[in-house]
């Protein structure tokens, strides 16, 4: 019986090239294809459902304690502690009454608005406080994080613990 030896048969290059040459359009047209269909999801997922930019600020304030008789008082707020102040009421109408005082429009942001993008923290020293401001509108993230720093000065004149505080960097 004859056995053919395929192991053993030479390439045939020129053969090999026709015959892909017959069948590459099927290559390219599923290239193409897919280029279409996955640039197609990632159009529709990444464009047209992408969420709005969020704009983030960032201040720097720095918390003086009032002096005693053996030196200065610290009190320590950790992160934890500053995050959830930073959101009570009292800071939150001191901000809107500051705006208020200067005239600025009222309805540019509400107290919710200002509690839901409003964050603080702190890292090594407890005396400076991380006040971070994200909104989609830079404009009202600005607006929200100035009127956050002065409510924080403003606070610092009515606690005892405190002497005053400062914007470092905005």
């Amino acid at each position: 019986m004859w056995e053919f030896q395929y192991g053993q048969e030479a390439y045939d290059r020129k053969l090999n090239a026709i015959l892909f040459l017959k069948k590459g359009w099927m290559i390219l047209l599923a290239a193409i294809l897919g280029a279409i269909l996955f640039g197609s999801v990632y159009f529709i997922r990444f464009v047209l459902f992408a969420p709005k930019p969020e704009y983030k600020t960032q201040s720097m304030l720095y918390v003086d304690f009032v002096e005693g008789e053996d030196g200065p008082q610290y009190y320590t707020f950790n992160a934890a502690g500053w995050s959830g102040f930073v959101k009570t009421d009292i800071i939150l109408d001191y901000a809107l009454s500051y705006r208020a005082e200067m005239g600025k429009e009222s309805t540019l942001f509400s107290k919710e608005e200002l509690r839901e993008s409003v964050s603080a923290g702190t890292d090594a020293d407890y005396r400076i406080v991380d006040l971070y401001v994200t909104n989609t509108d830079p404009a009202i993230a600005l607006e929200m994080a100035e009127a956050m720093e002065q409510a924080f000065i403003l606070f610092a004149g009515d606690m005892r613990e405190c002497e005053q505080i400062r914007v470092m960097t905005k």
